[in-house]
């Protein structure tokens, strides 16, 4: 054969769809390796060559496609004197926005819930979630600590804690690494010329990320290049920190 075989030509070869054979052809996980290898071999000697240009313009369309929509997402919403994401502070409005952009390009949706929403409680909060077809949470530090979710029922949920958000609860858990963090902020502030820093912090934050920013903090105070420059001051705080 002078040019290469249609998918049409080689399913008929091959015995099988041209789903198959396009399946085979471009190495889909769908396929079983020994039949893909089969039809493939088939296709070789029809006179087929995979074509680099078309595999990577296919990819790059499958990419740009709007994904297939997967699941409602809620993302609990803390502040106690709002329900907008407008007002919340500028880390969970970042929180937010990254777990809404992520999520989107997943085929994914966000809903917020306001977590003082008059008379909520963690069993109606479950109800309205089941009855939403919302499967899991996005739960952020809160702005004001609440114990409604303490009597949540977890099993019924796919749900992930931003930061300290509801300690000890048997959820997941997205953090950052304190013992990396707090250095390179260090040296960074020290790269661009600080040479003056200090790192203050209220008692009850430091009790509340079990002293995160405190152990490596006094390591880097202890080193040669870093003792004269950075210094540290505890102040007392309140519930609210």
């Amino acid at each position: 054969m002078s040019r290469p075989p249609t998918t049409r030509e080689s399913a008929r070869a091959c015995a099988c769809s041209q789903s198959t054979v396009s399946n085979a052809l471009r190495d889909a996980p769908r396929i079983s390796g020994e039949t893909r290898a089969r039809i493939q071999t088939i296709a070789r000697s029809m006179g087929w060559k995979a074509n680099p240009l078309a595999s990577a313009y296919m990819a790059h369309l499958r990419s740009t496609r709007e994904p297939a929509y997967r699941a409602t997402l809620a993302f609990v919403i803390s502040n106690p004197d709002s329900p907008r994401v407008e007002d919340l502070p500028l880390y969970q409005k970042c929180n937010y926005a990254g777990a809404r952009a992520r999520a989107e390009s997943q085929g994914y949706r966000i809903e917020t819930i306001w977590q003082h929403e008059p008379g909520l409680t963690a069993r109606n909060l479950a109800h309205i979630l089941q009855t939403r077809g919302i499967p899991g949470l996005l739960i952020p530090s809160f702005v004001q600590p609440s114990d409604m979710f303490d009597a949540m029922d977890w099993d019924g949920f796919a749900s992930v804690a931003i930061g300290h958000a509801l300690p000890g609860l048997p959820i997941d858990r997205a953090t950052f690494n304190y013992n990396r963090s707090v250095p390179m902020a260090l040296r960074k502030l020290y790269e661009l010329g600080y040479r003056r820093i200090a790192v203050i912090l209220s008692d009850t934050y430091d009790q509340k990320v079990g002293h995160g920013w405190l152990y490596p903090l006094y390591y880097e105070q202890r080193q040669g290049s870093t003792r004269d420059w950075v210094k540290s001051c505890i102040v007392p705080g309140t519930s609210k920190d």
